[in-house]
C-alpha cells in the first residue's frame, strides 16, 4: 500500500523494521499496517507524482469516506481542529471537511 508521510515526517519504525519515506513524501507498507500509520497522518495516496508537502504546500487532501475513525481523528488532530466526545462518525467526516477545504 503507498501512502503520503505527513508533513516533515522522514519514516517510521515499526516491529524492528524501518519504513523510509521517499523524496516525494510517498511511503510502501504492507496492508495490514495502514490502519497504524494512518492513525498517526498519513493518507492513502492516490498518485505516486504528487510533491511532498516539505517541498511544495500542495497536499493531496484524502478520500474522506474511506479513512476510518481513528484515521479521522488523527487528521483533525494534525488541522488542530478539536472535537468533543461522543461524535458520530457522520460528525467526524463533516468536520474533516471543513478543516480540509480550504
Amino acid at each position: 500500500m503507498k501512502l503520503r508521510a505527513p508533513a516533515h515526517c522522514t519514516g517510521f519504525s515499526h516491529a524492528g523494521r524501518v519504513y523510509h519515506v521517499d523524496t516525494n513524501g510517498l511511503i510502501e507498507i504492507e496492508d495490514h499496517l495502514a490502519a497504524l500509520v494512518l492513525a498517526h497522518g498519513f493518507v492513502p495516496c492516490a498518485g505516486a507524482s504528487a510533491s511532498h508537502p516539505m517541498t511544495s504546500a500542495a497536499m493531496d487532501v484524502p478520500d474522506l469516506e474511506t479513512l476510518s475513525r481513528r484515521a479521522l481523528f488523527a487528521l483533525l488532530r494534525e488541522k488542530g481542529v478539536r472535537v468533543r466526545l461522543p461524535i458520530t462518525n457522520a460528525a467526524l467526516r463533516e468536520a474533516a471537511r471543513q478543516a480540509t477545504s480550504g
